[in-house]
């Protein structure tokens, strides 16, 4: 029953961000969304976040240091320093310039 729920709940997401997205960019520009909670469940490394961001790793680490983004440690130093898929989200979401 709970599977179920979740699979609705899942199905209904997708749904919503495909719909916001056709209003955004055409077609042929739309990222693809496969799986809205994996990619929120998702862990990158700080190198990968700013792979995807299209800045430094400085910057990232410069908003770590800041407290704009949290990070889940996994170990000692920042080679072990771990964003979330949710935080990722979050922190783009915060920066999100509307004219």
């Amino acid at each position: 029953m709970v599977k179920l729920i979740m699979d609705t709940i899942e199905s209904l997401v997708r749904n919503i961000v495909r719909d916001e997205l056709s209003k955004i960019w055409p077609p042929a520009a739309q990222p693809r969304v496969e799986n809205v909670a994996d990619a929120a469940n998702r862990v990158y490394s700080v190198a990968r976040v700013a792979d995807l961001l299209g800045v430094s790793v400085d910057y990232i680490y410069a908003r770590i240091r800041s407290g704009e983004i949290e990070t889940i440690e996994l170990g000692g130093g920042r080679a072990k320093q771990r964003v979330t898929g949710a935080e990722l989200q979050r922190f783009v979401e915060s920066r999100r310039y509307i004219a």
